[in-house]
C-alpha cells in the first residue's frame, strides 16, 4: 500500500483531495441539520455512551433521518478523502515512512464510529450501551490520530521550509 500511495502524492492529487476536503467540509455545514437540538455526534467529544444518548434523545425524527443519511454517503466517502489527503502529504514531507498508516487507521475508525452511531439511531429509542461506549472509544481512538496525523503534517511542512531555506 504505501508504494501506491507514494506512487500517486503528487502536487496534483493532493491539490485535488484538498479541495475536495473542503467542499466535503462546505457539505456537511449545508446538509446536515443545525440548530439547539442537532449537535453532531461525531464532535461532541463524548466521555461515555450515556452522553451519546443524551444528545440523541434531543433530536427529532428528521433530525435522526438526516445524520443516518448523512453517515451512510457524505460520512462515507469523506474518511477516504482525509486519508489519502493526509497520506500523501505524510509521503511529500516524511518520504518512505509508517507515518502513512496513521491516516489509514484513522479512516477505519471513523468509519465504525459511524457504523456505531448509524446502529444506535436507527435502533433508537432502545439503548445499546454496547455499542454507545464502543462508539465513544473508535471517536477518541480516530481523534487521536488525526491530531497525531496532522502534527506530523504540519512539523513536516515546517521542516521543508527550513531546509528549503538553508539551501
Amino acid at each position: 500500500m504505501q508504494a501506491l500511495l507514494q506512487k500517486h502524492a503528487t502536487r496534483r492529487n493532493i491539490l485535488i483531495l484538498f479541495v475536495a476536503f473542503i467542499v466535503f467540509e462546505i457539505l456537511f455545514i449545508l446538509l446536515l441539520p443545525s440548530g439547539e437540538n442537532a449537535k453532531m455526534i461525531d464532535i461532541s467529544g463524548a466521555k461515555k455512551g450515556s452522553e451519546i444518548y443524551r444528545i440523541i434523545e434531543k433530536y427529532d425524527d428528521h433530525i435522526r433521518k438526516s445524520y443516518i443519511w448523512g453517515a451512510v454517503t457524505l460520512d462515507l466517502v469523506f474518511p477516504l478523502v482525509y486519508f489519502l489527503l493526509f497520506s500523501f502529504l505524510l509521503i511529500r514531507f516524511w518520504g518512505k515512512t509508517p507515518l502513512v498508516f496513521l491516516p489509514f487507521f484513522q479512516m477505519i475508525f471513523d468509519l465504525l464510529e459511524n457504523a456505531g452511531i448509524v446502529i444506535m439511531l436507527r435502533s433508537w429509542p432502545q439503548q445499546l450501551a454496547g455499542i454507545a461506549n464502543t462508539t465513544v472509544i473508535f471517536s477518541w481512538i480516530k481523534w487521536g490520530l488525526a491530531v497525531v496525523s496532522i502534527a506530523f503534517i504540519l512539523i513536516g511542512m515546517l521542516k521543508d521550509r527550513l531546509v528549503k531555506r538553508t539551501v
